[in-house]
């Protein structure tokens, strides 16, 4: 029994030293954890957000290109109604949307409403 009394107080100091390291280890990796925790709340305090993924460059571009745009429809419109004007003053009715020419405006109006 001497020896087996040894054995169980050797047991307990290597468990109480384990538990010790376990401990210390524990702690060392909750500070490091939270050091990085803090590195990274600096750094995305000190973020920039670049120029060109900022919203309202791209809102003066988008204005831009819609004024383009609506300056080369108006453009075109323009051109329509002049070449529609002159189709008028043919007397021939003109069917845009099939390119068809109808003989009379009767047969003309009733090919908008099928």
């Amino acid at each position: 029994w001497h020896l087996l009394g040894k054995e169980i107080k050797e047991f307990r100091n290597m468990h109480s030293i384990w538990k010790r390291k376990l401990l210390k280890t524990r702690k060392k990796c909750k500070h490091l954890g939270s050091r990085k925790f803090i590195k990274r709340n600096e750094e995305m305090s000190s973020y920039v957000e670049c120029d060109w993924l900022k919203f309202s460059n791209l809102e003066g571009e988008l204005k831009q290109i819609e004024e383009e745009v609506a300056a080369e429809f108006d453009d075109l419109k323009s051109e329509d109604n002049s070449s529609n004007s002159e189709e008028d003053s043919g007397g021939v009715p003109h069917c845009l949307a099939c390119n068809k020419l109808f003989k009379t405006d009767k047969a003309f109006f009733k090919s908008r409403k099928i």
